[in-house]
């Protein structure tokens, strides 16, 4: 896995930058750049190290909310525990604040266990969504998203697993430099790192899931 080339890749043609960086400012029109970075992912499959072409921009869009839908589905499991878990101790506080007036944190006594199942759960998760949108950026199918044997097997492999943390760990130093700037100018350093992190991060997690056995 190459980081250094991952991190250099977005400023390696400016005329893209700039058109990457435009469309990452306007709230749904930016699904193009989600579409955009699936094909990052396909070229970084295909050991192609250029960044796309801006063109088809209507595929780019409808590719970008596929790969949204993907997502959202994956977290499906994620959701319904989470509403099931906290949901029935948040109910019950609501109950008794109304008839007491108080607030009892008994309740939320016992929730140590499930706060970690969530977490394990959330990790677990995040493995299989990327691993996911990595399969369907390669096949371009919808349904390749859900080759559970295939997204099982590289999404838990060591290699995918070292690129999402190496992805993550770059997202959450660029958003920590980016964020002393971005209460001057909130849209243009959205733009900014919306176009940088998706070219770095799709390009580690197409290298961490072609690495991976």
């Amino acid at each position: 896995m190459d980081i250094i080339n991952a991190i250099k890749k977005p400023f390696t043609d400016w005329k893209k930058f700039l058109i990457g960086f435009l469309l990452g400012i306007i709230p749904i029109v930016n699904f193009i750049l989600i579409g955009y970075g699936l094909e990052v992912i396909k070229n970084t499959l295909n050991k192609n190290k250029k960044l796309p072409e801006w063109k088809n921009f209507g595929q780019k869009f409808v590719q970008g909310l596929v790969a949204i839908l993907i997502g959202i589905i994956y977290a499906i499991p994620l959701g319904i525990f989470a509403i099931v878990s906290l949901g029935v101790p948040a109910m019950m506080q609501m109950m008794n604040v109304s008839a007491t007036g108080m607030m009892d944190f008994s309740i939320f006594a016992g929730l140590g266990p499930v706060i970690i199942a969530l977490i394990i759960l959330a990790i677990l998760t995040t493995l299989v969504q990327k691993a996911a949108i990595v399969r369907y950026a390669e096949k371009r199918k919808f349904s390749a998203a859900f080759d559970f044997s295939i997204v099982f097997r590289k999404g838990f492999s060591g290699s995918f697993i070292l690129a999402v943390v190496a992805a993550t760990a770059y997202s959450a130093i660029l958003s920590f430099a980016i964020a002393f700037l971005s209460a001057m100018v909130p849209f243009v350093f959205v733009g900014l790192l919306a176009f940088i992190l998706t070219i770095t991060a799709n390009t580690l997690l197409a290298e961490g899931y072609r690495a991976a056995k």
